[in-house]
């Protein structure tokens, strides 16, 4: 996953889904790194999913209404989300937080509230 969009591969239907990262995700994935093994799935087959079909993950409600979250455990106990929207038309998936559960939805909800402020 980086920043800015790369091209992602193609899924099903032949079209592209590319990745961008909100700048602090891409921080701690440059921090953890893409095939940390403490991370299952790995960021880099996290990734890979992403590109292939984001819509595989489930849709969240709520002040998330627009969201979607991808399941990730850290070292083996520790549950975490990757939270992101879907841009339809640009056919991007844009990664809001990265982060232990809870705090994964907060500051995604927080993020977004930004984006419709500006």
């Amino acid at each position: 996953m980086k920043r800015p969009a790369q091209a992602g591969t193609r899924n099903g239907d032949g079209n592209e889904w590319t990745i961008r990262l909100h700048p602090r995700v891409l921080r701690d994935v440059s921090e953890f790194g893409l095939q940390n093994r403490d991370f299952r799935p790995t960021l880099a087959a996290l990734s890979i999913e992403l590109r292939r079909n984001p819509k595989q993950f489930a849709k969240k409600s709520g002040c998330l209404h627009g969201t979607r979250a991808a399941r990730l455990r850290y070292r083996g106990r520790d549950a975490w989300r990757a939270v992101f929207q879907l841009d339809e038309r640009a056919r991007e998936v844009l990664v809001l937080s990265l982060a232990p559960h809870d705090e994964a939805y907060e500051v995604a909800a927080r993020r977004m509230k930004m984006r419709v402020v500006r």
